[in-house]
């Protein structure tokens, strides 16, 4: 289950626009690329023939993607590209109330993240997701409709609300995967098995009050 929202909490909004002014401001050129000998292998790790290979393996996928071109950007649970970012992420993770940081990527451009379905870190969640231009994607399996949607970044910030099952709940695991052709940052809170939690976090996030 994946859907869209709008954020208008002012605090929320606050903070994602401190992240945005750091994202713009960064050197990328001297960000190390992990999995970088991995971009041309983009259309075919975002191929459905790829994502039936992975659904396949059923629990003996573990959960995370295999393959995500992404600059190099925490070590030791700081950020080594800009420690303005993990401070607002902490506050971010605070004022939600969630139990973890389940995502937190900086991809550079003609980037993607290959097909998973977070098996290995199940439960309710939010994501947002900075693109630079609004060129890129999120991607998922419907198993209601056994087809892949596909949800079009807009510029800024996008934010998705989610439940990702775990492998004792196979008709809520959630295949999903993205590409992007410009720069983009996506980070996602776990909030596990708070249901009520999450709802009540969302109903503050939507809110401009």
């Amino acid at each position: 289950m994946v859907k869209t929202f709008e954020i208008k909490d002012k605090f929320v909004l606050s903070k994602l626009n401190h992240i945005e002014s750091r994202l713009l401001n960064i050197n990328y050129d001297n960000v190390l690329v992990e999995d970088h000998e991995c971009f041309d292998e983009k259309n075919r790790r975002l191929s459905e023939e790829y994502l039936k290979h992975i659904m396949l393996q059923r629990d003996n996928h573990k959960g995370y993607p295999s393959r995500q071109p992404r600059y190099y950007n925490s070590k030791y649970g700081k950020d080594v590209i800009d420690d303005e970012i993990y401070k607002h992420k902490c506050s971010l993770t605070e004022y939600m109330f969630c139990q973890r940081i389940c995502l937190d990527v900086f991809y550079p451009p003609k980037s993607y993240c290959d097909w998973h379905n977070n098996a290995n870190a199940s439960g309710y969640g939010i994501m947002f997701t900075w693109s630079e231009t609004g060129e890129g994607d999120f991607r998922y399996w419907d198993n209601d409709k056994k087809e892949v949607i596909i949800i079009p970044d807009k510029k800024g910030w996008n934010a998705k609300q989610f439940y990702f099952g775990a492998y004792d709940e196979p008709e809520k695991l959630v295949y999903h995967a993205s590409s992007n052709d410009c720069l983009r940052y996506s980070m996602a809170f776990n909030f596990m098995d708070e249901k009520e939690v999450w709802e009540d976090t969302i109903e503050m996030l939507v809110s401009d009050e």
